[in-house]
């Protein structure tokens, strides 16, 4: 895994994200190229694609705007969400920002600091390398990312430079996974109500980091475990949404050079459905 999970952007206003439109498309197959985690750090070398099969990717989400030249919707200005299966789940708008992160040897700690910041219901899961559940709370959850933003005053961009790349800065990768038609049940935020279907974990998050079109750094992996695993222990049957924080610099990626850039993120839960995120940037 490398740092902690956050998306390239951009949802820079609380309406960027309305309501989801579903567009089939004739593609299918696809096997497991890429991932993701959550509240990225990772110390270790990449991983090579396990190979495993996944469900047909029958169909692509988007958040506003027309489509794409391969059929795929934006998800805010720099990234595209592709549909694998029928899950019940999904990921709203996703967010690129730049901020102090620290470094692996203190575990990144600004990093965690600096999204406890921004998401101040959740908090930090150390055992799981993840951000979770806090305080109990209501609302929007696919735009509590962009008010925690707005609130702390930091501007969302996915055009960075060098400098901003170099350690102890980070590029932050971020998005929130909600409900999408799933079961009903109880969660930290509420006894009865949308809640990502328990039978989904653990979900698998495989990861590509890509410049100029080449694979440069394919460890941003991670394993979502269920609520019942969580250290400390948190009450409820599952999530009512999952924030994912990525963190990039040159401290966890050396080889980050000018030029364009994606992340790709495949989310699969344990029925092997889920979705293709596809974040750009450009670093100069």
């Amino acid at each position: 895994m490398r740092g902690f999970v956050y998306f390239v952007p951009l949802c820079l206003l609380l309406t960027a994200c309305p309501e989801d439109r579903y567009h089939p498309d004739s593609s299918s197959g696809g096997s497991r190229d890429g991932g993701g985690s959550l509240f990225k750090f990772d110390w270790g070398s990449g991983g090579a694609a396990d190979g495993q099969g996944a469900a047909g990717e029958a169909g692509v989400v988007g958040d506003g705007g027309g489509a794409v030249a391969d059929g795929s919707i934006p998800l805010g200005a720099a990234a595209t969400l592709q549909k694998i299966g029928a899950p019940t789940w999904r990921p709203k708008c996703a967010h690129l920002f730049v901020g102090a992160c620290g470094d692996k040897a203190s575990g990144f700690a600004d990093g965690v600091k600096l999204v406890e910041q921004i998401l101040p219901q959740h908090q930090y899961f150390p055992d799981q390398n993840l951000i979770g559940p806090k305080t109990p709370h209501q609302g929007n959850y696919g735009t509590e990312i962009a008010q925690g933003l707005q609130a702390a005053g930091i501007v969302e961009q996915h055009t960075v430079t060098t400098a901003e790349l170099a350690s102890p800065s980070c590029l932050f990768v971020a998005l929130m996974l909600v409900p999408d038609g799933g079961p009903t049940g109880s969660s930290p935020d509420f006894q009865s109500g949308p809640v990502v279907d328990p039978q989904a974990f653990p979900m698998i998050i495989d990861g590509n980091l890509h410049q100029a079109g080449q694979l440069i750094d394919s460890s941003y992996d991670f394993t979502y475990p269920a609520i019942g695993s969580l250290t400390p222990p948190v009450t409820g049957q599952s999530y009512s949404h999952m924030p994912m924080v990525f963190l990039v610099n040159d401290e966890l990626v050396p080889q980050l050079a000018p030029g364009a850039h994606d992340l790709t993120l495949k989310i699969l839960d344990a029925q092997n459905v889920g979705w293709r995120v596809t974040v750009a940037f450009t670093v100069n």
